[in-house]
């Protein structure tokens, strides 16, 4: 049997209705009896019906959903086969997706904004002219223990390292005054690298300008290199170290 004779079967027994018999299993009919003339006009008119009903199949071969009987298909059995493994692969397949997504969002560490925002109010308390208002941003921005350098970079040999909050708080008393200070180009890493980050270095980069003085009646354009350390105190995020005037080592440009 060819493929196509093959195929032809199937789309036959798939479109048969129940109880129809396939085309060419009738037997051979026998002599039909003597029959008068109003038999022969009601097999007459018989025959014009079943004419009727398969010119009325033939134009419109699949019912209706309202015309389907009950636990009948629409469709050949093979195609919504087909469909229903295809929509549940699709289906199966955009679960695990969603929920990778889902993980990777829980588990990440917090933005880098969570840092910048300290460094952007360190800098503010730089520019501020109130004293009192310097030593209130740097006991809430920094750690008891914390240590702020400033490693000399532009100015050889001038390096200088306030440890603890008293000492740091000396430092920022004896600030010139800014016209502008910001960091800028932070970019951190996070230790663990997950939502479980306790710990996190970042490095920036200063720009700022400061006010004509007595010692410089032009003012004086300040940049350089910076490194902050964070922790994880009691749930809130506070400076442990901030370096600046870094020089870098030869392979990073510096």
């Amino acid at each position: 049997m060819g493929v196509r004779s093959f195929l032809a079967g199937i789309a036959a027994g798939a479109s048969r209705q129940p109880g129809e018999k396939p085309a060419g299993t009738e037997l051979p009919a026998g002599p039909a009896p003597p029959a008068d003339k109003d038999s022969q006009a009601d097999q007459e008119r018989q025959a014009d019906q079943e004419r009727q009903a398969d010119q009325e199949r033939q134009a419109d071969p699949a019912p209706s959903a309202g015309g389907r009987q009950p636990g009948e298909s629409h469709g050949h059995p093979l195609a919504v086969a087909v469909v229903a493994a295809v929509a549940g692969a699709v289906a199966g397949a955009a679960i695990p997706l969603g929920a990778g997504a889902i993980y990777h969002h829980i588990h990440d560490p917090p933005g880098i904004e969570t840092l910048t925002r300290l460094m952007n109010a360190e800098a503010a308390a730089s520019m501020a002219p109130d004293i009192a208002k310097r030593d209130a941003a740097v006991r809430r921005l920094y750690a008891p223990g914390a240590v702020v350098t400033d490693a000399g970079c532009q100015t050889r040999g001038a390096s200088r390292v306030w440890a603890g909050l008293s000492e740091v708080e000396s430092r920022y008393q004896a600030l010139p005054r800014f016209f502008l200070l910001r960091h800028v180009h932070a970019q951190v890493l996070w230790q663990p690298d997950n939502s479980g980050a306790s710990t996190a270095d970042v490095t920036a980069k200063t720009f700022g300008v400061i006010r004509p003085s007595a010692s410089s009646a032009g003012g004086q354009v300040i940049t350089g290199n910076e490194l902050w350390t964070f922790a994880l105190v009691r749930g809130t995020w506070v400076v442990t170290s901030f370096t600046y005037n870094l020089c870098l080592p030869a392979s990073q440009g510096g």
